[in-house]
């Protein structure tokens, strides 16, 4: 089980179908089944009950599926957190002052700004 399968699984039981799951991560419907066929296997029990037209989960697959958007949720904000940091100012900074002002008033403004 990784990211990829359970992204897989909660796009399947928000869709409600393979056919919908398929479009939205655009995939072929067979493509999905696998996929879904693998992930039950590797963690060995089913997720979703098939019907001709509808897929529902299991009351396993229910709580993997939480466990999928919380992921989800996690990673999204892993990324905003790296993004706004990235964005943060950086530089150098230079300055151009009398020596008596620099180092009467200016010295203990740096420092403060350094920290």
């Amino acid at each position: 089980m990784d990211l990829t399968s359970l992204t897989l699984l909660v796009e399947i039981i928000d869709a409600g179908n393979l056919s919908q799951a398929a479009r939205k991560l655009k995939m072929t419907r067979a493509n999905v089944s696998y996929h879904l066929n693998q992930l039950e296997k590797s963690v060995g029990v089913q997720l979703v009950r098939r019907t001709t037209r509808r897929v529902e989960p299991t009351e396993v697959g229910l709580r993997l599926v939480e466990h999928g958007r919380n992921i989800q949720n996690e990673v999204l904000a892993a990324r905003e957190t790296i993004t706004t940091l990235g964005q943060g100012l950086q530089g150098r900074v230079g300055l151009s002052v009398p020596s008596g002002y620099g180092q009467m008033v200016m010295s203990d403004w740096l420092i403060e700004f350094k920290r």
